[in-house]
């Protein structure tokens, strides 16, 4: 299961009812060229050929990369979460599932990119005192 937006989930589905006229019966949602599915490294050279074509390419020495992206969806979501007031320990499981870790132990790992937040985030985080002190910087994809 794949958690997403409305209008993602929109946007998907009109992507699959093109790609169903194009490639009926295909077997991956998003098909390389050559009909197999991307790997982590496919999508991210697929990324950095088509930042290429752009002019941000040419204006920053700093490249985005999708690794980048993911540490700054994850970041800002709960940056929003603490602005917002809502309650860190469920959010941090929806954010867990959509981004596709098997617990939230694991999304915890983007804590250290927050550090100006973290005595906010370990107050408002009781009972995962343990795993904030003990996280281990190895992301899961």
């Amino acid at each position: 299961m794949v958690y997403m937006s409305a209008d993602l989930t929109e946007l998907c589905r009109k992507y699959d009812s093109i790609m169903e006229t194009k490639n009926p019966g295909r077997e991956y949602f998003f098909p390389s060229s050559r009909a197999a599915n991307y790997n982590n490294t496919s999508v991210c050279r697929l990324f950095d050929n088509i930042l290429r074509k752009t002019s941000f390419f040419e204006k920053t020495s700093k490249k985005p990369t999708c690794h980048g992206l993911r540490h700054t969806f994850a970041v800002n979501s709960m940056r929003k979460c603490i602005e917002d007031g809502e309650n860190f320990n469920i959010m941090i499981r929806y954010l867990s599932r959509y981004m596709g870790h098997s617990c939230p132990q694991n999304t915890m790992y983007y804590l250290h990119m927050v550090v100006t937040l973290v005595p906010e985030i370990r107050k408002m985080a009781k009972g995962y005192e343990d795993i904030l002190n003990g996280v281990a910087y190895v992301e899961e994809y």
